[in-house]
């Protein structure tokens, strides 16, 4: 099975939520070679929480060497956990990773941050869209609820949301945050999504939000996102080049690459 299916039948089998389903997910979280694919298991983890989940995702932090595959273990952590699991997170820190250390803040943040977001961003989108502008690293996790909420304005066709993520892709110092803006881009999945994301891969220089971008032109589904997927086919980065494949693939062969927002407007 490509890897491209694979992430497909993760989410089928996030969305079915069965121990048995759960079970099939962290098999190929722990022993797929590929840490794109492995990423995406640990965000499927992610949507079916429990104390279980929390504990594997542990589990995941201490026995995967990936970047990418931490990363997400730590900001999953940060969105299904609570004041208990700080302590552990609290070591990642420090890692000499910035990718690593950078999603550690980001899960301390979001576990402490009882801020509600969705309903104060769409109050006043532009007052909250030029807080993007603040790159302070303890306001990573802040800066990327505001572009969750700038997503789904985004999706609905509001311009000025979509320049807004972009600016954040393309601005942030923080790759998490990047990383997170080129998921948004995704979501929201118009053409000019898809000219945005091909303007920012053109200056981008870390792999793993090459690999977010990527990703997320498979997402929109669209046929003009072909092109600038197939330039980075040949990436020297093997997580660049496998996004790149999963991304056509996803185009391609996918009937519905789109699972998200966009759904549910």
């Amino acid at each position: 099975m490509e890897s491209y299916q694979l992430i497909a039948s993760l989410f089928g089998l996030m969305n079915d939520g069965s121990d048995e389903s759960l079970e099939r997910i962290k098999d190929i979280s722990k022993n797929h070679p590929c840490p794109v694919v492995r990423h995406e298991a640990v965000y499927c983890i992610s949507e079916v929480p429990s104390k279980e989940s929390i504990e594997f995702l542990k589990k995941v932090l201490e026995e995967d060497s990936e970047p990418l595959v931490k990363h997400e273990a730590l900001v999953s952590l940060g969105t299904i956990g609570k004041g208990g699991e700080i302590p552990f997170i609290e070591k990642y820190t420090g890692h000499e990773n910035p990718i690593v250390s950078d999603s550690a803040l980001v899960a301390l943040q979001r576990i402490q941050d009882y801020f509600d977001y969705e309903g104060e961003v769409k109050k006043n989108p532009a007052l909250f869209a030029d807080e993007l502008k603040d790159f302070s690293p303890e306001k990573q996790n802040r800066r990327i609820q505001i572009i969750f909420q700038l997503m789904i304005l985004g999706a609905k066709g509001n311009k000025e949301a979509t320049d807004a993520i972009y600016f954040s892709l393309t601005n942030d110092p923080s790759e998490v945050v990047r990383h997170e803006a080129g998921y948004a881009l995704g979501e929201v999945g118009s053409e000019y999504a898809v000219e945005l994301m091909a303007k920012a891969l053109e200056t981008e220089s870390s792999p793993v939000v090459k690999h977010e971008v990527l990703f997320a032109l498979g997402t929109t589904g669209r046929k003009s996102a072909l092109p600038v997927i197939e330039k980075h086919l040949d990436s020297d980065e093997y997580i660049v080049k496998e996004s790149a494949k999963i991304g056509k693939g996803r185009i391609v062969d996918l009937k519905n690459p789109y699972s998200g927002v966009r759904e549910n407007l």
